[in-house]
């Protein structure tokens, strides 16, 4: 058991307790009596139960920068939601709720904001809402080693640039997968959400290792760097992308428009609107892009 002897305790509002100490020391938190948990102080904080907040409430709220949270392997729900969301195999894409209206599972305000090792699902709108500003620069909020799944709204918005997704599902949820403004993504994977799989907002987006399947509208919609992507199954485009694309297996998806450099990849149909090819295979290959070989490709 740690030692918290040598500690302040100290009372914040909303009756969260939060343990003073070292900067590089995890405090831990407990489900409150007073919805919702609220950070208020830079530091790293870790989850010791289940977070199951009311239907009228947020679970946890950050509203500080620099602040890690490990959510320890539990799960941040909504107790009051008993019909979890699952793939909407009726109709092939999306999931089996509908988007409501009400506050996000978690919700931050706050620059490097780490949120990562757990689940978080169920909730009554989005599963995770972050605001921040990059006016001093682009540090933006980190996800890792996260399920969030069943919302019944997006799974995870950013506001703000240069956020990282590492070992992310995001799944079943009633709107968007993701929304993120020049975010990087690794081994992300986002299917059955009834809006687009991933909005990659900006032109510095960047992605590896992404599979987005059967979400009712785009699998990426974007623009940047993405190698080794998955998108089948997508009701509208698998991916409606510019930029620099390489590895790309798109088939079953309402359509591909493609614009840049496109390279090593394979589709049942695109659209390559401009830019240049290399290797790429495709049962309908239209649009004005041209052969690398060809001396009017830059």
């Amino acid at each position: 058991m740690k030692d918290f002897s040598a500690r302040k305790l100290v009372l914040v509002p909303l009756g969260v307790l939060v343990f003073a100490g070292a900067a590089a020391a995890q405090t831990p938190v407990s489900p409150p009596t007073s919805w919702p948990l609220t950070i208020t102080a830079p530091g790293s904080y870790q989850l010791t139960a289940n977070m199951l907040a009311p239907a009228v409430s947020s679970a946890i709220v950050i509203n500080a920068s620099n602040v890690t949270l490990d959510l320890n392997g539990f799960v941040v729900s909504q107790g009051g939601l008993v019909t979890p969301c699952g793939p909407d195999t009726a109709t092939g894409y999306g999931s089996t709720c509908s988007s409501s209206a009400g506050p996000s599972l978690i919700v931050g305000n706050g620059r490097n904001i780490t949120i990562k090792n757990g689940i978080v699902t169920n909730g009554p709108a989005s599963g995770i809402e972050i605001n921040f500003s990059p006016t001093n620069g682009e540090v933006g909020v980190v996800f890792e080693d996260l399920r969030v799944t069943g919302n019944r709204g997006a799974g995870i918005i950013t506001f703000g640039n240069g956020s990282r997704f590492t070992n992310v599902d995001v799944s079943y949820n009633a709107g968007d997968g993701i929304r993120a403004s020049e975010a990087t993504f690794n081994d992300v994977s986002v299917n059955w959400n009834d809006g687009n799989g991933i909005i990659a907002g900006g032109d510095r987006g960047q992605g590896t290792s992404i599979t987005v399947r059967s979400n009712g509208m785009y699998g990426i919609f974007g623009a940047g760097l993405f190698d080794k992507v998955v998108a089948a199954g997508n009701r509208d485009a698998g991916l409606n992308v510019a930029g620099i694309l390489r590895n790309i297996k798109a088939e079953f998806n309402g359509w591909n428009d493609v614009a840049g450099l496109v390279m090593d990849s394979q589709f049942s149909t695109v659209t390559i609107v401009s830019g240049c090819y290399s290797q790429v295979q495709a049962g309908t290959l239209s649009g004005a892009a041209v052969p690398m070989t060809s001396n009017t490709c830059p």
